[in-house]
Formats: structure tokens, C-alpha cells, sequence
């Protein structure tokens, strides 16, 4: 087989779930040609599902090296750089962006980075290219919510805050409910 069939029917295994069969064409694939993107990728993938991060930050960078503008490996690679607490996964993020495909996941993994560093105007916006095409999970709802109030766009939290109201029901770790607190909280405490 030429590598670039076997990285193909690597990938095609990966998104049919059958992990230890794409690992096996990806390995062949790169032993032929040992910068083909695809079997670098899906490889990648494989790595980080495993938590296996050091090798997949290195197959996501050898990705990189062959083409730089590859969203989709500046992702991944941003993900394992958030989960390592390791470089520049904000820079990472941000060129995923590009990627019409990946702006919702990236802008979502951007808004929690920046909710980290405090730079709350930027949450917001990250989080409102996020909700036109994904449903918020009750944490990035309390954080969007939070990062309203301290911008001072308190009507424009209300949506979230009915979301997490609806959410209450479900709340089985008490998170939604601890949220709500301490929304109402800085609610009070903005309108002072």
C-alpha cells in the first residue's frame, strides 16, 4: 500500500471507533512516510484519548512543523498544553479559531483560559461565538454569567442564568446550585 492510503484508512477506523486497527494502519503509514499528516494526526488523537500527552504533543508539533496553519493539530495541540498547564495554549487556540469547524470548541477552551487569567471581556466574547452553535455546559454558563456581571452586561447574563435555572433539576453535584449562589451574590453586589 502507498502510506497515504493506509493514513486514510487509518482515519476512516479512527471515526468508526476502532482504535487499535487505526493505530496499526498509522503506524504502517508513518514507517513509509514518517511526515504524513494524517497518520501524524490520527495518532496524535489516539495519544491524547490514551492521556498519553508527551507523545501526542510531539506528533501534534510534527504536524505543525510540515504545515503550520494545520487548525486542526493547533488545537489538539492546545488541548494537551491546557491539560499540562504547559505553554501557549491561548496562541494554540487562537489559530484554531480559523477553522470554521473548530471555532465553537476552541472558543469555548479560549473563554476558560481567559476566565482564568481574569480577562473577563474576552470570556464573553469567546463564549458568545460559542453559544451559536453549541449548548454551554453548567460551568461555562456560570462562567459567561460571572464574566457579565463584572463587565457590568448584567441583562445580557439573563439567558444563562434562566439555562442554569432550568439545568437546577439535573444538579447532581450541587454545582448549579452553588453557581446560582454565588451569581446572586454579585448580582446584589453590582447593583449596589
Amino acid at each position: 500500500f502507498f502510506p497515504h492510503a493506509l493514513g486514510l484508512q487509518g482515519s476512516i477506523l479512527l471515526r468508526n471507533s476502532k482504535e487499535d486497527k487505526a493505530k496499526d494502519f498509522f503506524e504502517k503509514a508513518l514507517e513509509r512516510n514518517p511526515k504524513l499528516v494524517p497518520a501524524l494526526h490520527g495518532l496524535g488523537q489516539l495519544q491524547l484519548e490514551a492521556g498519553e500527552l508527551d507523545g501526542a504533543a510531539k506528533l501534534f508539533e510534527q504536524v505543525l512543523a510540515v504545515e503550520p496553519f494545520n487548525a486542526a493539530a493547533a488545537f489538539h495541540l492546545a488541548v494537551v498544553k491546557e491539560k499540562t498547564g504547559e505553554g501557549n495554549a491561548v496562541e494554540l487556540y487562537a489559530k484554531a479559531l480559523e477553522e470554521p469547524q473548530l471555532k465553537p470548541l476552541a472558543s469555548i477552551h479560549l473563554a476558560r483560559l481567559k476566565f482564568a487569567e481574569g480577562k473577563y471581556a474576552d470570556v464573553r466574547t469567546a463564549y458568545s461565538d460559542a453559544e451559536k452553535s453549541l449548548d454551554l455546559t453548567p460551568r461555562d454558563l456560570y462562567m459567561n454569567c460571572y464574566s457579565g456581571i463584572e463587565t457590568n452586561a448584567i441583562d445580557d447574563v439573563q439567558p444563562s442564568i434562566k439555562k442554569l435555572m432550568a439545568l437546577l433539576a439535573q444538579d447532581s453535584d450541587g454545582f448549579i446550585a452553588k453557581a446560582l449562589v454565588t451569581l446572586s451574590a454579585k448580582l446584589l453586589e453590582a447593583r449596589d
